[in-house]
């Protein structure tokens, strides 16, 4: 079925309620067929909610960073959610689970550009678009009450989205090589997670560019100061309550800390 402009302005409302609820949401893919960029359109109707609400798309984060990943759904592209504003915490703020379903954490590379983008770059020439690299810890927190993973759904959930914060100090595109940055996520002082840039096929600043690309063929904007999360380096995210420390270090990136509490 094709999506009406009422039937994804619900689907859309649906879900923003669901996740200031917080609750459960039943998946779209046992009611209906979506296709890819319908799934799109359900998440940048969401935006514009939260644009109504006064928050502002500060970052996105990115999903199908494998190889493995995209022949499992079928999609030859990194997918994204957005996060505003509202939902992403600064460096030395805590991180509150109230209002969260089942959040995790992830350790990731954060990429911020330093200009506006409207044409495709190309990959040598992507360091002069970007402003800084950074350290940075995912938090998502999935609507649907099941681990299976399917691309329609998840963007409609606007990919799990729920904050991210990234280190204050960054470093330069010309002075760090990220496919080869491990890194490590710890857990009240015990480490949980280990992974690398080069699992994020094979090179984050590919990803980077594709979903630049993507994101120019839906009409999402690509501005500068936008931060980009390339991906979950290990591969899987860690569950966390309140009263928990998380530390990422990530070699040359430097290290950040985040507080969960209640």
């Amino acid at each position: 079925m094709s999506l009406t402009l009422a039937d994804t302005a619900a689907l859309a409302r649906s879900f923003f309620d669901a996740a200031r609820t917080p609750k459960v949401h039943s998946r779209p893919s046992h009611e209906m067929t979506l296709s890819v960029d319908e799934a799109y359109g359900v998440q940048a109707a969401q935006v514009a909610l939260m644009e109504l609400a006064g928050e502002s798309v500060v970052a996105i984060k990115l999903g199908l960073t494998d190889q493995h990943q995209r022949d499992a759904q079928n999609w030859n592209a990194p997918s994204f959610g957005s996060l505003t504003n509202a939902m992403v915490v600064g460096e030395g703020d805590d991180f509150s689970v109230t209002g969260s379903l089942q959040p995790r954490v992830e350790p990731e590379i954060v990429v911020v550009l330093g200009s506006d983008i409207t044409e495709s770059p190309r990959l040598d020439e992507l360091p002069a678009h970007i402003r800084s690299i950074h350290v940075g810890i995912e938090i998502v927190d999935p609507r649907f009450d099941d681990q299976a993973f399917i691309l329609t759904d998840a963007l409609c959930d606007n990919a799990a989205a729920r904050s991210g914060v990234w280190a204050k100090r960054g470093v330069s595109p010309y002075d760090v090589d990220l496919s080869d940055v491990t890194a490590t996520l710890s857990i009240d002082g015990d480490v949980v997670l280990t992974g690398a840039g080069s699992a994020l096929m094979g090179n984050p600043l590919l990803l980077v560019k594709e979903i630049i690309d993507e994101r120019l063929r839906l009409g999402f904007p690509v501005f500068e100061g936008l931060a980009i999360f390339t991906g979950n380096l290990a591969g899987k995210a860690y569950p966390v309550t309140a009263g928990q420390s998380v530390v990422v270090s990530a070699g040359a990136l430097g290290d950040i800390t985040l507080q969960i509490v209640a």
